[in-house]
């Protein structure tokens, strides 16, 4: 079950990809397990990340095994302050591994799993 509040921790193996391309779309993946979601989820997420910036919309999708939350800022250094912020950090017992994602993509509800 998730915190009420979240709970961030820096991950020693921490590690940025200088190669992908900004945006102000971000995929945080590895954000919990199917059965975790519950009505806190979205807002426990929502505030942590509402503290590098403002969100436009948040999207969580989930398959059999992970969840990974779609998150568009609307403003990009939001969205990178956020990504090299939670990347390699924890949520609860997930370590989450975040990446810019295709704002188009988006946009088009085309999320990737």
């Amino acid at each position: 079950m998730l915190e009420n509040e979240p709970s961030l921790t820096s991950n020693q193996n921490q590690g940025n990809d200088a190669t992908q391309q900004t945006s102000r779309c971000l995929v945080l993946k590895n954000a919990g397990s199917p059965d975790e979601i519950d009505s806190l989820f979205e807002e426990d997420i929502r505030s942590e990340c509402e503290k590098f910036g403002e969100i436009e919309k948040l999207v969580i999708k989930s398959d059999s095994q992970s969840v990974r939350v779609y998150i568009l800022y609307k403003e990009i250094s939001s969205c990178t302050a956020c990504q090299s912020k939670l990347n390699g950090k924890y949520y609860g017992v997930h370590c989450i591994e975040t990446e810019f994602y295709d704002e188009h993509l988006f946009n088009k509800k085309v999320f990737a799993m």
